[in-house]
């Protein structure tokens, strides 16, 4: 294979060019999951379908990911892997111990945690100076709406969303759950058991609330917990430390509620491309079909970016090598990310390292691989997760370009508002509704819905 790397600011517009004067050849990478739609419309790339039925590799993976990119019944995209990242509520476990409280199963049991971690001194310090949560806006709060069966899009900004349970696309604010989830979250906010600055908080502003021990909880990153916040806490407690919920069960919905994101920038391949079965074949072999292939298009030159290892106890671990040392400190070659983590060559499969860790380093980075698996799993295990792709994150109605930064803009300031006591619970959502209907939200549902060959047969504005 030859590859070509363009810089990511123009990436698409070269592509765009050279895809309309004909001079693109090969498979190319798209920029998001909306691109294949279009090419094929277009009529600018080749449906790979038939060129791969009889291929063992490509058969052999699993079928959500073959089908991932279906469009009309023709597969017109490959995914290079999975991204294979979930958000997850990292709480604090050490207070949790230090207040005699279990890990929150019920929305119930969370509230009342959110309370004690406000007024009962969690950290022992004799100071009124903590909070249950803190957030970014709605971003890192979505489990509390996604409990009350009110899930938001794919970023948690809006709540024009790809239903899983109910097979369509909806708005949550027409859920009935909607009208509670606003309700609970007003009733921290009056309580004091939310962070007052969640709505203009940044990402910094927010992490930083978690690591200094002012916010016993977030919902974030999976890992993060684990992970940074760990870290960041036992510089000034080193006994503190994290669990991760992947998502609670109510009334409300019981399975299929918090998102796992599947795919990736997906691989085309360019209508006139020479010899086009063959590299469709080729590229499903090289990069799938074996540890060599899969992890050079990982990460490089095996044996000079990379080596592959087997412990005595079987385990199998890549191991990133140094390019050069600068001051002492560790410089690492840039990897080639053609292709992203795929089922049978993940971290649980192949644990992740980097030349001259330290031990407690290494051990660390291990332990972070089993607890990321361990998370997803738990997660699958009880029906909490389901897998979104790329076609469920952004309708597919013309109009969502039109409207969409207005009736994200309409959702923020409808829940700042709610649960500030700036306006009533039922007028916000009856103002929100009237609102979208005359943006065209219903049209924007109904046509997203009938371009998946769906109907739009939950309640409308």
């Amino acid at each position: 294979f030859e590859v070509m790397g363009m810089a990511r600011p123009e990436y698409m517009d070269k592509i765009n060019l050279l895809m309309t004067a004909g001079e693109l050849s090969g498979f190319v990478r798209a920029f998001s999951g909306e691109d294949p739609i279009k090419y094929k419309a277009d009529g600018t790339i080749l449906p790979l379908g038939d060129y791969l039925k009889d291929n063992p590799v490509w058969n052999a993976l699993p079928q959500y990911l073959r089908e991932l990119y279906m469009i009309d019944g023709e597969i017109m995209a490959l995914s290079p892997g999975e991204n294979r990242r979930c958000f997850t509520r990292s709480i604090r476990k050490d207070w949790l111990d230090n207040l005699g409280l279990d890990i929150p199963t019920t929305l119930e049991e969370l509230y009342e945690t959110f309370k004690q971690f406000t007024r009962n001194d969690p950290d022992g310090n004799g100071k009124d100076d903590t909070v249950g949560l803190t957030s970014r806006n709605t971003w890192t709060m979505q489990d509390l709406f996604q409990s009350h069966d009110a899930i938001l899009d794919h970023v948690g900004g809006t709540t024009v969303i790809f239903d899983p349970n109910n097979d369509q696309w909806t708005d949550s604010m027409l859920k009935p759950g909607m009208r509670d989830a606003l309700i609970y979250i007003r009733n921290l906010y009056e309580e004091g058991f939310l962070d007052p600055e969640f709505m203009t908080n940044s990402g910094g502003q927010m992490r930083t609330a978690v690591y200094s021990g002012y916010a016993g909880s977030i919902f974030y990153w999976d890992n993060f917990g684990y992970g940074g916040a760990t870290t960041q806490v036992q510089k000034h407690t080193p006994e503190g430390e994290f669990y991760e919920i992947v998502g609670i069960k109510s009334k409300w919905v019981d399975k299929q509620f918090n998102n796992f994101s599947v795919g990736s920038a997906p691989y085309v391949l360019i209508k006139g491309t020479p010899e086009p079965e063959k590299q469709a074949n080729a590229f499903i072999n090289i990069f799938f079909g074996d540890e060599y292939g899969h992890f050079s298009g990982r990460w490089g030159v095996k044996d000079m970016m990379f080596t592959i290892t087997t412990k005595p106890t079987g385990e199998k671990q890549v191991t990133r090598l140094v390019k050069e040392y600068v001051e002492g400190a560790r410089k690492w070659y840039p990897n080639p990310a053609i292709i992203d983590a795929m089922p049978g060559f993940t971290t649980s499969e192949y644990a992740l390292g980097y030349q001259a860790d330290d031990q407690e380093t290494a051990a660390r980075r291990l332990r972070l691989n089993r607890l990321q698996a361990e998370t997803h799993e738990r997660g699958f295990a009880t029906g909490v997760l389901y897998r979104q792709y790329e076609w469920m994150k952004i309708p597919k109605s013309p109009l969502f370009a039109d409207i969409h930064a207005d009736y994200q803009k309409l959702f923020q300031e409808t829940v700042a508002r709610v649960v500030t006591g700036q306006i009533g619970i039922d007028e916000g959502i009856a103002e929100y509704r009237k609102q979208m209907k005359a943006m065209g939200g219903q049209k924007l549902l109904d046509e997203s819905n009938e371009i998946l060959d769906k109907k739009s047969t939950l309640p409308g504005y």
